[in-house]
C-alpha cells in the first residue's frame, strides 16, 4: 500500500486508461488507520459499507447536539435584537 511502483502498478489493473493523470495517487491516510478497516474487510462489501456508515452516523450523531446548541444561542441573541 505504500510502495509507490506497487501502487501505480495496482491501480493500473482498475483505473481505466482514459482517467489516469500523469502522476501517482498515493493512499491518503496513515498506516494506523488502516488497521481499524481490517475487521470490516472481511464482510461482504455491501455488510461493511453499511456498518461502517452506521458507525459514522453514530459517531457523527453525539457531535449534532454541540453543534445546534451555540447556533440556537446565536440565533436568538440575534432575533432578541
Amino acid at each position: 500500500m505504500y510502495d509507490p511502483a506497487r501502487q501505480a502498478r495496482d491501480a493500473a489493473g482498475f483505473v481505466p486508461r482514459r482517467c489516469r493523470t500523469k502522476g501517482l495517487l498515493y493512499f491518503a491516510y496513515p498506516r494506523h488507520t488502516a488497521v481499524a478497516y481490517v475487521p470490516l474487510s472481511h464482510l461482504p462489501y455491501r455488510l461493511s459499507y453499511a456498518l461502517h456508515t452506521l458507525l459514522m452516523v453514530r459517531r457523527d450523531g453525539r457531535r449534532v447536539p454541540n453543534l445546534v446548541r451555540p447556533m440556537a444561542a446565536a440565533r436568538r441573541i440575534a432575533t432578541s435584537s
